[in-house]
């Protein structure tokens, strides 16, 4: 009983922390893609053209990087049980992030040490902005009270909060998140291919996709298992 009591106890942890380290994984997942974007722009304007070869090696060195990322963040809220990391813990976590990324990119060509070391800068101006907009709204809050619009801000949260909180609701769990997450990518994706921004579209394509499929398999994980228990 007591196994089973603390098995429970580690669930929601274990829930928290891989939802984290997907996050996270996400962030270096879109700075990979405004790096590569990058030089890609870069490389373009020099020759006018960008080698096939050279697109599929650096996209083939995405997922390693992702997921060390994802694995270091996962180190450290395993071990650490914060919250939120705070600015000395993220540095050393891209201190980590790129030492490993380096090594990695011993494999590869110069255009993919370019492209790795681009998007660890990257990574840490999205880290940044995001921690800076954690700050923001008693700010805003105070110069919504300046500016006499304080109540109206005040209600459209709170009716924001309410809608958030009923989606979560009906969406019952991570599954149908993940699947609903995967659906607006491809409705993005469409978008992005109307917009002749192939290389965006294949990479949110590739993020849909993956979503799609974890999301389904969850479901269907979950579903076996309550038949089981029935």
């Amino acid at each position: 009983m007591e196994s089973a009591r603390l098995t429970l106890e580690k669930r929601p942890f274990l829930k928290r922390s891989l939802s984290r380290a997907a996050y996270h994984g996400l962030i270096a997942w879109a700075s990979l893609s405004l790096s590569y974007c990058a030089y890609k722009a870069y490389v373009r304007w020099l020759t006018s053209s960008f080698p096939a070869w050279l697109k599929w090696e650096i996209k083939s060195s995405f997922p390693p990087a992702i997921v060390i990322f994802a694995s270091i963040y996962l180190i450290y809220h395993v071990k650490a049980r914060k919250a939120r990391p705070g600015a000395w813990e993220y540095a050393v976590m891209l201190l980590a992030y790129g030492l490993c990324a380096n090594l990695m990119a011993f494999n590869y060509s110069t255009p993919v040490v370019l492209v790795l070391n681009g998007a660890l800068v990257i990574t840490a101006l999205l880290i940044a902005l995001l921690r800076l907009s954690e700050r923001l709204p008693p700010h805003l809050m105070r110069a919504a009270e300046r500016l006499g619009i304080a109540p109206w801000i005040t209600r459209i949260t709170a009716e924001s909060r309410k809608a958030a909180l009923s989606f979560n609701e009906s969406a019952s769990g991570t599954p149908s998140r993940l699947i609903a997450a995967g659906t607006g990518l491809v409705i993005i994706c469409t978008l992005l291919i109307a917009a002749k921004q192939r290389a965006a579209a294949g990479h949110a394509a590739s993020i849909a996709w993956l979503l799609l499929l974890t999301g389904v398999s969850m479901k269907l994980v979950r579903s076996l298992r309550d038949r089981g228990e029935d």
